[in-house]
Formats: structure tokens, C-alpha cells, sequence
């Protein structure tokens, strides 16, 4: 008996809700080709919606034989010793997430997500938090809200159940008490005691669903009706009831002599910071470092402005990577302006650090005259400071910057000055900056150039430490490949391209990962000696992209994943199999370009040509081209 084919409404609540195991059924016993694209990006979706950690190892197994071995990649790593995951009743389907206290670093408390009644409960539970732990801040500077980015997207936070949950974060954070593993809170606060709660059975589906819960703490009150639920739908959850605060803490926290003490000494805390912030994309571990930068700069006292620019430019670029980029501006501004009120007391360093970031985050914004100044203070501090190697990663900023201003020959002047100032330096360095060269002397249309940085850029390879060389030759080999790519220089790139650590690379994470799938499927479509095979990769390669890397929150990786599908259209375009279905996604990735910033303003007369190409009655596939060239181009620059 063939299985009934979910409604839409349907699969979107399931989405909503994270319920990857149920999506993963649905993909199972699909038959349709339409079918299974559009259960498979929803799973992707769905993946990217749940907690590392919330789905088991069988569940992620099954959705990695769908080819989502990238989506679930990225739901490796612990979450913050001070969060809990709290249930929430959405109708007849339960919603789980993983919730934390936070420092907030803006300054402003906008509520977020949560509805009034959430946040009324949220502030009593913060300030009665306040009575049992100091915190370092005033309890208003700090906020409650998902630990994943975009956790609460398309999930109404409404009532106060949230209150039990926010004082037990509170309290762990401030305390050093880490929350007992694999515990879930549900009960509201009135004054210090837990009162009933609704919602049960959604709330304990939900719960039941997820790996990481093991134990749901409720008021007592409402015990006996919650155990009946678990044991209803043969779930093995701990059901334990607790009246009031003292109850809940010791009943969701370990032992006060197991607490965790902090470190005084807050230049070392900032200068670990560093170091776990240099690896942020390994795995693309940003939403940890980003829980982890908050707390560093809730560390960090008053009359240490060095510090606090540090760990305000930290945090900036953390939400920048995480595809939020005004956040990050209104963070980065802040520190610029701490910087620029203390100016004797930041030293050089943390300012060009600032000034890269300012830079990266303007361009992103599509602001490129504010990022182009940025990056230029950046060059001019590091210069007049003699910092050799910050001075080689602000001209690498500078490229970066010019090249998305379509200024390609200052973009390359940039990256070889770099390139030079490196080769009295560290190897990595070099290799990133023959990267940045190559893609900057395509851009100006010199392939002899482009293979001049790829062969300084090979030599080098061998003097990096061994864990970074599969990283920086797959960064390498992703830049040369696509800089061949931009020359038509096709056969070149395929060579480049087909290497093992660029497969890797592909299935492990967003960046270089949608880059190489852009880069190698353009290369495998675009030969004139193609075979049906490779062609049939390529344009997989390019068409997937969403469903592998749609999972994420961050609008750029979504945007970059929809411009790899414009790419895969004009493919087909030129191989005259451009179809309905092409037509379809074509237009749902037009939808899917960025709206932060001055981006739509600066797309939106090309997409509308595009637009208008495709709605022609008379079909003509050469303007259609015209229109998609002249749109990626921009795209790309915009680091699309």
C-alpha cells in the first residue's frame, strides 16, 4: 500500500517543528521525482532547524543516505553547560528547542521572538535569578532566546511557561552550576512557585522526539497527567515534579561544589577567545563561539575598553558568519565607538581587527563606499603600527573589498602586496593570499596571473602545519578553479577541481562547500567535451545545492545555495533543456536573494529582467542569458 503524500501544510508544520525523523519517513516512501525534491529540501530545512545534538544517530543516518551528509554534518558539538531545552505547544504538534540565557551585547532588549506575556515572564525570572546568583550585569542587560540562530523562526513564543526555564539558565550561568544533561523544563513562575502549565501532550511528543531529553522537570501539580502522557506514547521520559524555586534548582542543576569557577584573569579569557575564534569555521562552529564571546564580554569589567572592542569585534564577525549582518553592523559600530572614546587605551592591533570586520560586514550590507574606507583605515593603522602580519590581512580585506566594488586591478595590486609582505612570513598566509590573488587577476582577465598565484600558492603547501594543509589546499584549489572557471579556461579547472580534499570540502560545511559545487559543476556543464555523465553531475551539483545547504539559518548561504541554482539555469539554457521545473526553481531562487542591507537595491533591477525574460510568451533563451549573466555577475561580487 503506497503511503498518502503529506499536504503542504502539513510538511510545513513539520519544518516548523524540527521533526526530522518524520520528514526523513516521508522522503523514505516517496516516488515522485517532484515529490522527492520537495520532501528533501524540507528535510534539509528541517535539519537546519534542530538543536546539535536533538536527533539521533539512526534518524541522521537515514537522512545522510538521502545525500544530506553536509546538513547533518553541521549537528555535531555540545551545547552551552547553562541551556535547556523547553517544549512548546503549537497546536496539535509539539516544538522543542534548546533556550539560553545570554549577555546582550547591543544594549537593547527588543524582545525578539517572544510575545509580551513570554517576556513579562522572562524579566520576573531574570530578577529572581538575581536574588539567588550576582550577576556580573544588571539583569536587564541580559536576554532569553534559542541557542541555534533563527531557532524561533516560525514558532510563536506565547505564555509564560518560559519562566522556569529562563531562572534555571540564569542562575547556571551566573553560578557556574552547569544544567544536569539532557533535561527539559515546562512550568510557569508565580513569585518563587511552579504553577500548571498546558499544552501537554504536543509537549511531550515533541520531547519524546529528541535524543538530547532524558528527564522533563514540571510542577507537581501537573506530575501525574505529564507521566501519563509519556507513558501513553511509550516514551521513556523522567517525569519529576517540584513546587518552587529551591525545588527546581536543585532538581535541574548539579551540586554548588561541582560549579565551575570562572577565570579572573580576563586577558586570558579574551586572548582563549582568540584562539577558538580562529577556528570558528571548522565545522562552521560559529553558534558556540558566538554563546562563548557573549560570555567573555560579560567578563570583562569596566576600564578595560581594549578588551571590550576585542570581544565586541569578536562577536560581530561571529554574527556576520552566522548570516547576520546587521546585527553584526550595529555590534562593530558599538565597538568603534567604545574605540574611538578610549583611543589611547586600544591598542593598534584589536583596531585593524575592527576596522577588517567593519569592512567585511559593509560589503556583505552591500554599503561598499563605507566597507572600501574601512578597509583602507585598516591598511593604514597596520602600516603606520609595522604589524607585518595584521598588515597582510588588512590588504587581503582591502582585495576582497575592491573586488566586490568591481575594482579588479586595485583588487589584485591589494592581494599581491599581500602576497609579498607574506613571503616573509607564515606559509598559510601565503596560501590565502595566492588564493585571493588568483580570483582578483581573473577578474582583470589574467589567466597567466591566475596560474602564477596557483603554482606560488602550491609550493608553499607543504611548509603548513599538517591539520591546516587539507583546509588551505582545498581553499586554494576552490579559488584557482574558480578563477579558470571565470576565464573559460574549463579543462584547467576540472583538473584543479577534482581532487579528494575538494570533495571533503563540499560535504563538510557552506564555505568553501558551495563555492566548489558552483565552481566544479560550471566546469563539468560548460565543456565542449562533456560527457552525458558529467554533465548530469554538474548540473546535480549546482541544482542540490539548496537541499544540502538550504539547512541553514544564515540568509547569505541560503542566497549563495539559490545563486548556484541561476547557475545550473543558465546551464540549461545553453544545453536547450531548460524546462518548467527549471522555471519553477528559477524563480523560487530569485525569491531567495538577500534582503538585508542595500543587496535587494542593488539586485533588484537585474532580477527583474530576469523576471521578465522568463514571463515572455515568446520564449527567447539568448536574452534570458543576457539577463542571468549580468545578475550572477553582481551576485558574485557581492560574495554571493
Amino acid at each position: 500500500m503506497t503511503a498518502a503524500i503529506p499536504t503542504v501544510g502539513e510538511v510545513e508544520a513539520l519544518v516548523a517543528a524540527a521533526r526530522v525523523d518524520r520528514l526523513v519517513a516521508h522522503l523514505e516512501h516517496a516516488t515522485g521525482i517532484g515529490e522527492r525534491r520537495w520532501l528533501r529540501h524540507a528535510l534539509a530545512t528541517a535539519i537546519g532547524r534542530s538543536d546539535p545534538g536533538a536527533v539521533d544517530a539512526e534518524t541522521l543516518e537515514r537522512a545522510t543516505a538521502h545525500g544530506l551528509s553536509e546538513a547533518t554534518a553541521l549537528l555535531e558539538g555540545g551545547p552551552p553547560a547553562h541551556s535547556v531545552v523547553v517544549p512548546f505547544a503549537a497546536g496539535a504538534l509539539g516544538i522543542a528547542r534548546r533556550v539560553y540565557v545570554g549577555f546582550d551585547l547591543e544594549g537593547v532588549d527588543d524582545g525578539g521572538a517572544l510575545a509580551p506575556a513570554s517576556r513579562d515572564a522572562v524579566r520576573h525570572a531574570l530578577f529572581l535569578a538575581a536574588r539567588s546568583e550576582t550577576p556580573p550585569h544588571p539583569p536587564e542587560r541580559y536576554r532569553f532566546g534559542a541557542w541555534l540562530p533563527g531557532g524561533f523562526e516560525g514558532v510563536s513564543v506565547d505564555g509564560a511557561s518560559l519562566g522556569a526555564a529562563a531562572l534555571v539558565s540564569a542562575v547556571a550561568l551566573w553560578s557556574g552550576r552547569a544544567v544536569l544533561p539532557q533535561t527539559a523544563i515546562s512550568a510557569s513562575l508565580v513569585g518563587t512557585r511552579l504553577v500548571s502549565v498546558g499544552g501537554h501532550a504536543a509537549k511531550v511528543d515533541a520531547l519524546i522526539a529528541r535524543a538530547d531529553v532524558a528527564r522533563l522537570v514540571v510542577a507537581s501539580a501537573d506530575r501525574a497527567a505529564v507521566a501519563a502522557r509519556v507513558a501513553s506514547a511509550r516514551g521513556t521520559l523522567d517525569v519529576i515534579g517540584v513546587d518552587d524555586v529551591e525545588a527546581l534548582l536543585a532538581a535541574t542543576l548539579v551540586a554548588p561544589e561541582s560549579a565551575v569557577q570562572g577565570d579572573d584573569d580576563v586577558d586570558h579569557i579574551v586572548y582563549e577567545a582568540r584562539r577558538a575564534f580562529g577556528g570558528g569555521w571548522a565545522s562552521h562552529r560559529w553558534p558556540v563561539l558566538r554563546e562563548r564571546l557573549e560570555r567573555v564580554a560579560s567578563a570583562i569589567p569596566a576600564g578595560r575598553p581594549d578588551l571590550e572592542v576585542a570581544a565586541l569585534t569578536m562577536l560581530g564577525a561571529a554574527r556576520r558568519h552566522l548570516g547576520a549582518p546587521e546585527e553584526s553592523a550595529r555590534i562593530l559600530a558599538r565597538a568603534a565607538k567604545l574605540a574611538a572614546a578610549h583611543a589611547k587605551a586600544v591598542p593598534d592591533p584589536p583596531l585593524v581587527h575592527l576596522c577588517e570586520h567593519l569592512a567585511l560586514t559593509h560589503a556583505m550590507l552591500g554599503e561598499l563606499g563605507e566597507a572600501r574606507s574601512a578597509a583602507r583605515r585598516a591598511v593604514r593603522i597596520a602600516t603606520r603600527a609595522r604589524l607585518g602580519a595584521d598588515r597582510v590581512k588588512a590588504l587581503g580585506t582591502l582585495g576582497l573589498v575592491e573586488l566586490a566594488a568591481d575594482h579588479p586591478e586595485e583588487a589584485a595590486a591589494a592581494q599581491s602586496t599581500a602576497l609579498a609582505l607574506a613571503s616573509a612570513g607564515r606559509p598559510a598566509q601565503i596560501v590565502r593570499s595566492c588564493g585571493y590573488l588568483a580570483e582578483a587577476r581573473a577578474a582583470a582577465g589574467d589567466v597567466e596571473g591566475v596560474r602564477d598565484a596557483w603554482t606560488t600558492g602550491c609550493a608553499q603547501l607543504e611548509s603548513v602545519p599538517a591539520f591546516a594543509r587539507d583546509v588551505l589546499e582545498a581553499w586554494l584549489r576552490v579559488n584557482f578553479g574558480s578563477a579558470l572557471v571565470r576565464c573559460d579556461v574549463l579543462d584547467e579547472a576540472l583538473t584543479a577541481l577534482s581532487a579528494p580534499v575538494v570533495t571533503a570540502r563540499i560535504e563538510a560545511g557552506p564555505l568553501p562547500g558551495l563555492l566548489a559545487r558552483r565552481a566544479l559543476g560550471r566546469a563539468l556543464v560548460g565543456r565542449t567535451s562533456a560527457t552525458p555523465a558529467e554533465i548530469d553531475r554538474g548540473l546535480s551539483l549546482l541544482g542540490q545545492s539548496p537541499a544540502s545547504q538550504g539547512l541553514l539559518a544564515a540568509p547569505r548561504f541560503l542566497a549563495m545555495a539559490h545563486v548556484n541554482v541561476l547557475f545550473e539555469a543558465r546551464a540549461r539554457l545553453v544545453l536547450g533543456i531548460f524546462d518548467a521545473d527549471m522555471e519553477t526553481r528559477a524563480l523560487h531562487a530569485l525569491g531567495a536573494l538577500p534582503r538585508y542591507g542595500r543587496v535587494p537595491e542593488l539586485l533588484a533591477p537585474l532580477v527583474g529582467r530576469v523576471r521578465a525574460a522568463i514571463a515572455l510568451a515568446v520564449f527567447e533563451p539568448v536574452r534570458l542569458i543576457a539577463a542571468l549573466d549580468a545578475l550572477l555577475a553582481r551576485a558574485v561580487r557581492l560574495g554571493l
